[in-house]
């Protein structure tokens, strides 16, 4: 029934008609056929590899096409001329049972007829024409016995049947051409006829043989699978040099084309290089190469190693170009470590198609992804905001820019540029050395005032400014960083100045100077009313700058309400309880409330198991008003993932991740039940302190 194992999908008596049809678009690229591939074309090697299925999708091709042809077109092609026995004919039920009933059958025999008289059976469409033209060209092809002189003692031989099956069931049966320099040889004595494997060992199959004979013929069908099964275990490059020594003839051609092509595994060599190393003119190795490229186009080559390590460096892709080599060499494909030039150019020139690309060392697989100097600019555009940044954020950064990415090809194409620099490798975390970095600005402005801090004041103090909107890395990546820098030391918890520490009077702009200058000479510590008198009504500050720089200057400390002064400075805890002003509170809660927009905050400090979770307590009251989800948002309105308020509040393990958000931290969750949106800030007690003062 159609369409038939191991037989061609269109009839020939219909390829006059639809055989140059081209096969659809998307149809050719599902199947990795040729583009400009014809319904006349698929042969029997469709059935090579493919399901029935698959098959089944191919042949609705050609079903459609002859659907399109106008009956006058094929009405006066014969059938059946030979009158063939409907038994003989592997027909389908419905197709046996319109011929049976237009009376075509005679004494078991089918009448000569035409296309257009079956056509126009009942209950006989398309499908049922392509069984039958299809049958009756599998009836056509069926062996004939070789007649044999009166008196032989030549017969089929069952041995030789065995072997041939064996030989037609190789995978390769249909890829290995009798053409092919390498193995045609050993193929053609087998058998002359025939021009594929396959073919061939139907023509053993349909022989008489003399007893000799036979057990000869088996053994050499049998000598022959061992020769190609021992052909699949050749490194790659011995396969390669193969193809070179039965193309190419002369020993000195053959060495000019293994440098030029870079079979022998080496990348390749340029034709001045190649003209060097072999001791002959740059023109006579283009003419060698020329001629080489020429002959390989117009034979059939079987190369399963090479097919196999292309699929592999596929498999393995995104991956450097060194590692790849490593990769192939352990996996037993190659002796070296092959260079992925002399791949592609193999691929090239023996008409191979791969499913990757090299580019500056890096091999990728096809599709959307970036160019290395795209993923590097990305990684330079995220540190010099943050300062310090993750892989994963370079894949998020990637991916929302509509590449692919992921972590293993990113840290391939980074860890190429001596700029690159791991903080912590095992979570992720680097940095660009040589780039804008905002981080490091305000580590030097803290450093310019204290000269020595506590890392966990520095910590506090970077995450102040309001363009990096609460973000503070990790303790350990953030003194990493430092000391990567090599402008400061570090001694256990303590960060101090190097020698070349610039002074702050350097570093400050204007107006941060002002209140540093101040705060030296009345201070380190002031409260807040008096020292908004002598910077405002004394040096002319504007009021709402003075805030500004109250709230987010990383050199200011807010150690109590109504206290500030410069961070990290000498000061005792009885020096500051002196300096609190009473204050009358707002008519909030503990430690949730309302803000004057009417929306509802909540403020925690994070524990180790809320580090590691992301999960909180909800108190009783935000349970009752505020349960459900909510889309989380970052203080600069980035995307953070889902919040889910329910007895417990979870969802904040990517904030924590992104943010480098560790125990002892305070975050405020501020809850717009309208719009079911959720902005997550990360700071100090100053940060609480704001939203229970109402500031």
């Amino acid at each position: 029934m159609y369409p038939r194992p191991g037989q061609d999908l269109l009839p020939a008596p219909l390829r006059p008609y639809v055989g140059h049809v081209a096969l659809r678009a998307p149809v050719a690229r599902k199947f990795e056929l040729p583009a400009t591939v014809a319904l006349g074309q698929l042969g029997t090697d469709v059935w090579y590899g493919r399901s029935s299925a698959e098959v089944r999708e191919l042949a609705d091709e050609v079903i459609q096409a002859v659907n399109g042809l106008r009956p006058s077109d094929i009405a006066d092609l014969p059938l059946f001329a030979n009158s063939p026995a409907l038994n003989d004919l592997d027909l389908s039920v419905r197709a046996r049972n319109a011929l049976g009933y237009a009376g075509l059958v005679e004494s078991g025999r089918l009448r000569p007829t035409t296309i257009a008289a079956v056509c126009a059976l009942p209950n006989f469409g398309t499908i049922s024409l392509l069984d039958v033209l299809t049958a009756s060209e599998d009836d056509k092809q069926q062996p004939s016995r070789q007649l044999t002189p009166a008196g032989s003692t030549a017969t089929p031989s069952r041995a030789v049947d065995k072997a041939a099956r064996a030989l037609m069931r190789k995978r390769w049966a249909n890829a290995v051409f009798i053409s092919d320099p390498r193995v045609g040889s050993q193929l053609h004595a087998l058998c002359p006829v025939g021009s594929t494997v396959r073919e061939v060992a139907e023509a053993l199959r349909s022989r008489d043989y003399e007893p000799g004979a036979a057990k000869k013929t088996a053994g050499a069908i049998r000598g022959f699978m061992r020769a190609m099964d021992a052909l699949q275990r050749l490194s790659l490059e011995s396969e390669l040099k193969q193809i070179v020594e039965v193309v190419t003839e002369r020993g000195a051609a053959q060495k000019a084309i293994l440098a030029r092509t870079g079979f022998g595994g080496e990348p390749p060599l340029t034709l001045e290089m190649t003209s060097t190393v072999i001791g002959v003119t740059k023109e006579r190795v283009r003419q060698i190469e020329q001629r080489f490229k020429k002959q390989v186009s117009d034979i059939s080559l079987w190369t399963p190693v090479l097919d196999r390590t292309l699929r592999q460096a596929a498999n393995l892709a995104p991956i450097s170009s060194s590692e790849l080599g490593t990769a192939l060499r352990a996996a037993g494909l190659t002796e070296t470590s092959f260079a992925a030039s002399s791949l592609v150019s193999a691929a090239q020139i023996l008409n191979k198609e791969t499913s990757f690309a090299i580019s500056r060392g890096l091999v990728t697989p096809l599709g959307n992804w970036p160019s290395i100097s795209k993923v590097r600019s990305a990684a330079a555009r995220l540190v010099s905001h943050w300062g310090a940044t993750t892989i994963a954020d370079l894949e998020i950064e990637l991916k929302e820019g509509g590449f692919e990415a992921e972590s293993h090809f990113l840290v391939t194409a980074l860890a190429g540029t001596n700029e690159f620099r791991w903080l912590d490798q095992e979570r992720g975390w680097f940095w660009i050395r040589g780039s804008r970095n905002r981080l490091l600005n305000q580590v030097e402005k803290i450093m310019s005032v204290c000269g020595s801090i506590e890392l966990g004041e520095l910590r506090a103090g970077v995450g102040r400014p309001y363009r990096t909107s609460g973000f503070r890395p990790p303790r350990e990546v953030l003194a990493t960083l430092c000391v990567d820098t090599k402008q400061y030391l570090r001694q256990g918890d303590r960060i101090s100045g190097g020698p070349a520490l610039r002074d702050w009077q350097e570093v400050l702009g204007a107006n941060e100077r002002l209140l540093a200058q101040v705060l030296f000479d009345k201070g380190p510590v002031m409260r807040r009313d008096e020292l908004e008198r002598i910077v405002v009504t004394e040096h002319g500050l504007n009021r709402s700058s003075f805030y500004v720089y109250l709230t987010y200057s990383p050199i200011i400390e807010r150690y109590a309400a109504g206290v500030f002064g410069l961070r990290g400075a000498p000061v005792s805890a009885a020096e500051i309880d002196a300096m609190i002003p009473v204050r009358v509170r707002h008519q909030v809660l503990q430690d949730f409330g309302w803000t004057d927009s009417g929306l509802l905050w909540s403020a925690y400090r994070i524990s180790p198991a809320a580090e590691s979770t992301g999960i909180l307590g909800t108190p009783a009251a935000i349970q009752t008003a505020a349960a459900g989800r909510y889309e989380l948002f970052a203080e600069n309105r980035r995307p953070a993932g889902t919040l889910v308020i329910e007895q417990a509040m979870w969802g904040l393990s990517p904030f924590f991740r992104r943010w480098g958000v560790e125990a002892g931290d305070v975050i405020v969750i501020v809850l717009d039940l309208r719009t079911r949106q959720a902005t997550v800030s990360v700071g100090t007690d100053e940060l609480l302190l704001r939203y229970q003062s109402g500031e």
